[in-house]
């Protein structure tokens, strides 16, 4: 699997080399991000902006659930030592003796 992920990524280098050999010399002459206006950008720059944009966004998502599902985590954990001490008390409490003529047993 290590070798699978190795080869894609070396791909997508690749890919954006290419891309970025391709569209050297392309400028757009202006683009508005609604707080700020850039002017005369290349595009190769544009696209790699909202390339690393999408990965910050990314990993702000990815970490907000690793959060919760840590969270979630030492809840289940608390709880399950919780039954484990409950279940270890049953074990130590001594059986109490059964009337087999209640339940229809042999003596019965």
């Amino acid at each position: 699997m290590r070798y699978v992920t190795l080869v894609l990524l070396t791909l997508l280098l690749l890919c954006g080399v290419y891309f970025y050999a391709l569209n050297q010399d392309l400028i757009v002459e202006s683009i508005s991000l609604g707080f700020y206006d850039f002017e005369f950008v290349n595009l190769y720059m544009i696209v790699f902006g909202a390339v690393l944009f999408g990965i910050i966004w990314a990993l702000l998502v990815f970490l907000a659930q690793e959060i919760r599902l840590r969270f979630k985590l030492m809840q289940l954990r608390s709880e399950n030592k919780k039954l484990k001490k409950e279940v270890d008390i049953l074990r130590t409490q001594p059986l109490e003796e059964i009337d087999p003529s209640k339940y229809g047993g042999e003596n019965a």
